[in-house]
């Protein structure tokens, strides 16, 4: 880093599920934030948990036998999201 100082981002945990046409879960739904490495999967539940960094999110679901569907998230320090 020559000569930087780092300093530590601040991440904030999303949690969703993810549901079929029938609003059955999806198990096995990969969900990646977009530019960051940073994934998860989906439980026998549909459930996922993210670790995401203040600001503008592109979030990219991807399964089997679906299209994929990229969202964008907006987390802020005080936002709570439903």
């Amino acid at each position: 880093m020559l000569g930087s100082i780092a300093f530590a981002q601040d991440f904030y945990v999303v949690q969703g599920y993810v549901v079929d046409e029938n609003a059955e879960p999806l198990v096995g739904v990969i969900v990646r934030v977009q530019n960051t490495g940073s994934g998860a999967v989906t439980n026998e539940l549909g459930q996922y948990e993210l670790r995401l960094p203040e600001g503008l999110n592109r979030i990219h679901f991807s399964f089997i036998g679906y299209k994929g569907k990229t969202i964008e998230e907006v987390v802020l320090k005080k936002t709570v999201l439903n």
